[in-house]
């Protein structure tokens, strides 16, 4: 039996710096600029509890239950003000300044329970899962004017979420000689009703979906030789949107450009096959093939005569290819490298209408190389770098290649006990993203960055006694699906 708690806390304060520039067509002549210094602080707390029981008979027999409570709290204030100016920033025509005060509650709670006996020359699994969420979000929007903030109940609403999701599988796997089988069936019945309470009457929506789900997945295994392996697998899986995705509050970015979810987004599909080779157990070689329909994704479109909107949408589906190559290399006895390279072609399709298709066909290609060292008395190093060429981001961006560098440095005391570990991300402070869309009537050409170069020093220690011969207790608790869709949301 055991129990597992877990809290994290942060605070975020960002600075935003945007120029929109506005003038004719291809703004040969530029009229006037909307400037923008945004201000955002987000303060975060996420606590998970887990309680959870493991049987093991003996026999080839195991049973293992986990129940989970988790609370997500998130204050989000934006403070956006819109300053029209002259095209050359001297004078102020006019100004616009607008306040985002949005709270969020999320509860997750999940019971989640697996049994796995030998049957015959193999191995019967059999589980069951039922999670339940409840999301909380409440936006009120202020017009700030004479330094007074009042509120603008057309703009101000509450939305509230709430998921039922039930699941149980059944898979066997055996193996005879050279061959292994793996094979099971997914089934999930999903429950969702989304609540937008808007404080004035007239604007309330209501979605409500019930569903059912299977997902089957086969796998084969064929050891060749003692040094080739091939594995053969097919599943299909389902990605949901995070949970602030289906949150229709309509954020402002700035006097022309806002930012807003969807309560009508619906679940993406993924059917996937994959081929991999490994040879010498250290190389492998991956061949996958894979088609989403309903891909989850960002759009940027125009909102009435001017300005445009960020929001989340489906697109009918997209298709990828993609070969892979990872290679962990020990040079000498103290030298070691690891490299990973894609190849990867991706088709994105849809049809919004009034001319608002997508057709995209990129081919990508990606590669990371790590170089470790041994120095020795206990310091090590590392250098690492990474590159992706012009591939597609989303539904309709075309984005243009990025790269970057980083280094690191570590020292063991104490036999390895206190690990002292200092590293430098983006050297060069290369890791800035550019590219290109257009979607309907609107043209985007788009280029940003972050503080991605940064010093990180981290100190950990390990303590008590070693019962478990070096290895840490690892545990799936049921509770990752959720978590992760809170992490997209925030």
């Amino acid at each position: 039996m055991g129990v597992i708690a877990e809290f994290n806390t942060d605070r975020f304060n960002m600075d935003m710096f945007s120029t929109t520039s506005l003038g004719n067509t291809g703004l040969s002549q530029v009229d006037s600029l909307l400037l923008n210094n945004g201000k955002t602080k987000i303060q975060n707390n996420n606590l998970n509890l887990n309680a959870n029981y493991y049987y093991n008979d003996g026999d080839e027999s195991t049973f293992n239950i986990d129940v989970n409570h988790g609370r997500f709290s998130k204050d989000n204030n934006m403070y956006t003000p819109n300053k029209y100016t002259t095209p050359d920033r001297e004078q102020v025509t006019s100004s616009f300044e607008v306040r985002n005060i949005a709270p969020t509650l999320i509860r997750i709670s999940t019971i989640k329970a697996d049994y796995e006996k030998k049957l015959g020359p193999g191995k019967l699994g059999i589980g069951l899962k039922s999670s339940l969420v409840s999301t909380d979000n409440t936006l009120n929007f202020y017009n700030i004017i004479d330094n007074e903030e009042i509120l603008n109940e057309k703009r101000s609403n509450r939305f509230l979420y709430d998921e039922w999701v039930n699941a149980g599988y059944i898979n066997y796997n055996t193996k005879w000689k050279k061959l292994g089988i793996n094979t099971g069936i997914r089934v999930e019945n999903s429950n969702t009703k989304g609540e937008l309470t808007a404080m004035q009457a007239g604007n309330d929506k209501v979605v409500e979906r019930h569903y059912t789900d299977f997902f089957p997945s086969v796998g084969l295994s064929y050891m060749v030789s003692a040094k080739h392996n091939f594995q053969l697998s097919y599943g299909r899986r389902i990605n949901r949107p995070s949970y602030q995705d289906l949150n229709p509050f309509e954020f402002q970015l700035d006097q022309l450009t806002y930012e807003k979810g969807n309560a009508f987004l619906n679940p993406e599909y993924t059917s996937n096959i994959q081929l991999v080779h490994t040879f010498m157990q250290r190389f492998n070689t991956t061949l996958s093939y894979s088609h989403t329909d309903n891909v989850i994704t960002r759009l940027v479109d125009t909102a009435d005569v001017k300005g445009s909107f960020i929001t989340w949408d489906n697109i009918a589906y997209r298709k990828t290819f993609s070969v892979g190559l990872s290679a962990p290399v020990q040079l000498t006895e103290r030298w070691s490298t690891f490299t990973n390279l894609n190849g990867v072609h991706t088709r994105n399709r849809a049809d919004f209408g009034d001319g608002k298709i997508i057709n995209l066909a990129v081919s990508n290609f990606n590669m990371y190389h790590q170089q470790s060292y041994k120095l020795g008395k206990g310091w090590g190093a590392e250098v690492s770098g990474w590159y992706t060429s012009p591939s597609i981001w989303e539904g309709t961006f075309r984005m243009n290649a990025m790269w970057a560098m980083g280094a690191g440095i570590s020292k063991k005391f104490d036999d390895g006990r206190t690990r002292l570990t200092v590293n430098l991300d983006d050297i060069f402070r290369t890791n800035v993203w550019s590219g290109q869309s257009i979607f309907g009537g609107l043209y985007m050409d788009v280029s940003g960055g972050w503080d991605s170069r940064r010093v990180r020093v981290n100190l950990s220690y390990s303590f008590g006694k070693d019962n478990n011969g070096g290895k840490t207790r690892r545990r799936s608790t049921g509770l990752e699906e959720e978590q992760q869709r809170i992490k997209k949301s925030s």
